[in-house]
């Protein structure tokens, strides 16, 4: 209850006291006047007005006191109230029935970046941009419908936050409609919670798994995880970024020629190319049985051009040489900067086997 709401019922009650006191006191003096059973009417009138209009007033004011006795306490309970939610590790954010936004906790305010004097300037459908990643549609809207009939409703593992400095987080949380002792709904609120960091460390441990055998290589997840954090939460610690994809062509003939150590032979050695044209700092992965990405990171575009050709001139002249005889392999490569790209990575996946050279 917001300590401003002043309790209507004392208020109107001592309003009704005085009015009823005014008539009184105009009944009396008009009665009398119109009687004339007193030498002096005035004097009578007078006295009916003071009996009358004395108790209305000490009534009066002692409800007045009682009011801002009430006003009192409720401002000390809604301070004590926001207390306790400012040291809530989760954020609780309230919507009114309207979905208008019009409470935010402090760690709602850390999260979102919205701070509580912006309320009122910002329009409802950016207040919180809550959005499923794999349409990049607002759930917003869903959420508090949801509520306002009466489900809780818990977030899936695909919600996430664009706040407002930019960045994109991973979001657990749930939301649901807030009732009064009658068991009608007074608000909704959403509490929220950052898991960014905790789901990234459960990856990180997935990915330690995630290695090629035959070349200790880290595998497609484990890349495809680092491009999408990239692309899809814009945290700029890896930019700017120079994603290539190697292919390697008449890797099957030649081991069906020389045989599987052969094959293994001439994989490991592609890999010590790769690695010799690098920075110790890029990543070199094993994405398909055939295939190598290379990650440039914090790379910028002038040292990944030379990179890129350095890679192609070495590959575009290898060969190898297996039990006295040298084959030639040829290879295709593809590459895509980031920035100017902005999109999934199956998207930047297709617009690379597009354009493979």
């Amino acid at each position: 209850m917001d300590p401003t709401d002043t309790p209507a019922k004392p208020t109107g009650l001592a309003l009704f006291v005085i009015v009823i006191a005014l008539q009184a006191v105009a009944a009396a003096a008009i009665g009398a006047d119109y009687l004339g059973g007193s030498d002096h009417p005035g004097a009578v009138a007078f006295s009916v007005a003071v009996l009358c209009i004395l108790p209305a007033t000490l009534l009066t004011l002692w409800l007045m006191r009682y009011t801002q006795r009430v006003i009192a306490r409720l401002r000390l309970e809604k301070t004590r109230a926001e207390l306790t939610l400012d040291a809530i590790g989760d954020a609780v954010i309230r919507y009114d029935l309207q979905g208008r936004l019009c409470y935010l906790n402090q760690a709602a305010r850390q999260l979102t970046g919205i701070e509580c004097g912006e309320l009122h300037d910002i329009a409802v459908e950016d207040a919180v941009r809550l959005f499923d990643h794999r349409t990049r549609q607002s759930i917003v809207a869903g959420l508090l419908d949801a509520a306002a009939s009466g489900q809780s409703i818990a977030l899936s593992s695909d919600t996430r936050l664009l706040n407002e400095h930019g960045i994109e987080l991973e979001i657990q949380g749930n939301c649901r409609a807030i009732l009064d002792d009658q068991g009608g709904m007074r608000a909704i609120v959403l509490i929220l919670r950052d898991v960014t960091e905790e789901r990234e460390w459960m990856r990180q441990q997935l990915d330690l798994w995630d290695r090629d055998p035959l070349t200790a290589l880290p595998g497609q997840r484990y890349l495809e995880n680092r491009l999408s954090k990239v692309l899809l939460t814009k945290r700029t610690v890896d930019l700017p970024m120079t994603y290539l994809q190697v292919h390697l062509a008449g890797v099957a003939a030649f081991i069906q020629q020389e045989g599987r150590e052969a094959g293994d032979a001439l994989i490991r050695h592609v890999v010590a190319l790769l690695r010799s044209r690098v920075r110790d700092t890029d990543l070199i992965a094993r994405v398909g049985e055939h295939v190598f990405g290379v990650l440039l990171t914090r790379c910028p575009p002038e040292i990944s051009a030379r990179i890129e050709t350095e890679l192609r001139a070495a590959l575009a002249v290898y060969r190898f040489d297996w039990a006295g005889r040298t084959h030639d392999l040829s290879a295709s490569m593809s590459g895509m900067q980031i920035p100017p790209f902005e999109g999934t990575v199956d998207e930047l996946l297709a617009q690379l086997d597009a354009t493979r050279q």
